[in-house]
């Protein structure tokens, strides 16, 4: 009897713990490597996302600051990666950024935090540059490390919701970063901005949380090829996260933290306007005869408008839902001239523009 009832105990643990394990669809990893000053709030962050990721089972979360993780068939197992106030120019080898890169491309999520922004400072990655979406400046990098500042919700979406409508100010303590001697790309989807903080012009008011549903980038370091559009991505970064109290006791970080992940990793759309864009897909870039653009939704009409760098309007045609095919459209171009093009699809209740270069 004893034996029995000590059978059915290891079984019944057995199954909660095979129930819990397989009830974490979602895996995420985390890349902590640094070259230069190290944050001494690592840890906590990574306590942070464990803690977050086992709360009902959202997320299972591994942990490395070994660049050996990024590989193909490593990467394989995540749906999203976060690199954890990361720094320095050579912690990925150039086979370990083409795993990344083909990573995202392939609909997985990116969450960069913090001094993240620091790492490859050198220019040496612009798929990188561009996925986070900056470099933060030298000299300084930052304010003080404990300057509270006001940061105002920008957009309406539902990562920063809790904070509350478009126009709310958050008083936060961390130290700012500041871009005007960096870099900050321009198709950043601001999410919060930081008041101004000093009298100096790099101390303006300026963006210090975004996300990113395509990148525009050069691929190959040569100016005379076209750039590379990787489109339907998800990236997140925010500048904030300095201190150690952020991750352990900062309720409204955590939660920022918490939903940027879920929406990194697939389980949380931004909103509507958003979600519409980024299921239109631009299939092939550069083009020689015909743009192809791949949709979720196939029942409707979509007008695809061309224009010149001019803004000159060269093409204006409705592509019906019939001559759909494969959930994908497309378009023939094959009488423009070798050069870029801005390709705009909408429908009722979408709308995108590609970059688009023709061979």
């Amino acid at each position: 009897m004893k034996t029995s009832s000590l059978n059915l105990i290891v079984l019944t643990i057995f199954i909660l713990m095979y129930a819990q394990i397989h009830s974490q669809a979602k895996r995420i990893l985390i890349y902590h490597e640094t070259e230069g000053f190290r944050h001494a709030s690592i840890d906590d962050g990574i306590k942070m996302f464990e803690d977050l990721g086992n709360e009902n089972n959202i997320w299972a979360t591994d942990v490395s600051q070994n660049s050996n993780v990024f590989n193909t068939s490593n990467l394989s197992q995540y749906d999203a990666v976060v690199f954890l106030s990361v720094n320095g120019n050579d912690i990925l080898s150039n086979t370990e950024k083409t795993a990344l890169e083909n990573f995202i491309a392939s609909g997985n999520g990116f969450v960069g935090i913090h001094a993240s922004s620091d790492a490859f400072n050198d220019n040496s990655w612009p798929f990188y540059t561009e996925l986070l979406g900056a470099i933060v400046q030298e000299d300084p990098y930052h304010t003080s490390s404990n300057y509270t500042a006001d940061v105002e919700v920008v957009s309406d979406n539902s990562i920063i919701d809790f904070l509350g409508n478009v126009g709310t100010d958050w008083e936060h303590t961390d130290e700012f970063y500041y871009w005007e001697g960096g870099y900050l790309s321009s198709d950043n989807t601001v999410l919060l901005k930081v008041e101004s903080t000093g009298s100096n012009s790099y101390d303006a008011e300026r963006p210090i949380t975004w996300f990113k549903e395509s990148i525009t980038y050069d691929d190959d370091n040569n100016s005379g090829t076209p750039d590379v559009t990787l489109s339907g991505i998800r990236s997140f970064y925010t500048g904030l996260g300095h201190h150690e109290d952020d991750y352990l006791s900062n309720s409204d970080f955590r939660t920022l933290l918490k939903n940027a992940t879920l929406w990194a990793i697939g389980d949380q759309t931004l909103n509507k306007e958003n979600l519409s864009s980024a299921s239109l897909k631009l299939v092939n870039n550069p083009v020689k005869d015909k743009i192809e653009i791949s949709l979720n939704n196939t029942g409707a009409n979509y007008e695809i408008d061309i224009y010149d760098v001019s803004g000159k309007q060269l093409i204006s045609e409705t592509v019906t839902k019939t001559a759909i095919i494969n959930n994908k459209l497309s378009l023939d171009i094959s009488h423009l001239k070798t050069g870029m093009y801005f390709v705009v699809a909408s429908s009722v209740n979408q709308s995108k523009t590609f970059k688009v270069f023709k061979n």
